[in-house]
């Protein structure tokens, strides 16, 4: 019995290996779904940076290097060049932008349309929010001389640094910093999560994710049954948290809480971003129901805009670009913006950076 269960296991494991050598000779079999990176913890961000080649297959086959920083973009010389004004766009997986190759992200495309008089630097990863947008600055940005800082605002991003959100998200995985809204100045108080390391099997667990491509083609395959389970129940709270809902879906006590602490949030943001003699706007990513035109609590736009007005940033929203363009050039967004999205983004912004350079923050609204 026992030779014959020692067999197994040892048969088991050997297929299992042999799997994982495959999916890492040819990384273009992984399923559809996987999107896989490691990374490095952070103590100054307080969470982890892309330290390894990263794959994404969920609307078409993407590899990815991260550069020095952890970034997928290039790598950027630490000196700014002569006669170069430098921009920088802070935010989640919009900024990171693994969806497209490289040269096809708007960023880079940013820098294509304006030549040499500007040069774009990208600092984005997978679900951030304001809190964590403005903790990349507060560390890059002096690296590299940044001369304007685009923080990029995306629908989900008032639930992705809300504490009372992601607690309702928290696993082994989840050591992202989190804030909730306080009547005390600046307005808010961020709560440093620990890094889930105590145990041995959250250690083992923790060295598998990082380790075994193989892991996340069954995670990525767990999401998807989890997710396709949560759309035919009721509950209150989507399975991908409050960001999976519109803001008039949320419970109105949370949603109040979510404004404070996001108005909060941006306002610091800018107030740091200002008093380094740095110019600061908002790129607004527009939900898909505001490309059909409609109006109200289906997204953050309006709450935006009228916040942007009332402290006077500068608010770049590409709305009506992503909306003309898909008429001649086709969708804006599957899983997130297609190739045809970064080309609307890229020009939206190219009609309005040299304007946000020129203005000093707070005097000018982008529009």
């Amino acid at each position: 019995m026992v030779p014959r269960l020692a067999l197994a296991a040892a048969s088991a494991a050997l297929s299992l290996i042999a799997i994982e050598l495959a999916l890492r000779t040819f990384p273009a079999l992984l399923p559809r779904g996987v999107y896989y990176g490691s990374g490095e913890f952070d103590p100054d961000l307080g969470f982890r940076l892309p330290d390894q080649k990263v794959y994404y297959n969920k609307v078409r086959y993407v590899e990815r290097i991260p550069n020095r920083d952890g970034f997928l973009d290039i790598d950027h010389e630490r000196t700014k060049p002569p006669g170069i004004a430098r921009v920088g766009f802070f935010g989640d997986s919009y900024v990171e932008s693994v969806q497209v190759p490289l040269e096809q992200t708007f960023f880079r495309r940013l820098d294509e349309r304006m030549g040499r008089r500007i040069e774009a630097l990208a600092f984005g990863l997978s679900g951030l929010g304001t809190l964590h947008a403005m903790a990349l600055y507060e560390k890059f940005a002096p690296l590299y001389e940044i001369d304007l800082a685009v923080y990029c605002f995306v629908n989900n991003d008032p639930s992705d640094h809300f504490k009372t959100a992601q607690d309702l998200r928290s696993g082994i995985f989840a050591v992202r910093p989190t804030a909730l809204p306080t009547d005390d100045p600046p307005g808010h108080h961020v709560f440093q999560r620990p890094l889930a390391s105590s145990g041995a099997l959250t250690r083992t667990a923790r060295w598998i994710k990082d380790h075994v491509l193989l892991s996340r083609v069954v995670y990525a395959q767990v999401q998807l049954w989890s997710r396709r389970k949560n759309r035919k129940e009721d509950a209150e709270l989507a399975v991908e948290g409050l960001g999976g809902l519109a803001p008039d879906e949320w419970p109105a006590p949370l949603r109040a809480d979510a404004e404070r602490l996001t108005r909060s949030l941006i306002v610091s943001f800018r107030d740091a971003v200002t008093e380094d003699g740095v110019r600061f706007a908002i790129l607004y990513v527009p939900d898909r129901s505001d490309l059909e035109g409609a109006t109200g609590g289906g997204s953050w736009r309006a709450w935006l805009t009228d916040l942007a007005d009332d402290e006077g940033i500068p608010l770049v929203d590409p709305t009506d670009e992503l909306v003309s363009r898909r008429t001649l050039e086709g969708p804006m967004y599957d899983d997130h913006w297609t190739l045809a999205g970064h080309g609307a983004i890229a020009a939206a912004l190219a009609s309005r950076v040299d304007r946000l350079l020129e203005a000093h923050s707070g005097s000018e609204h982008g529009g």
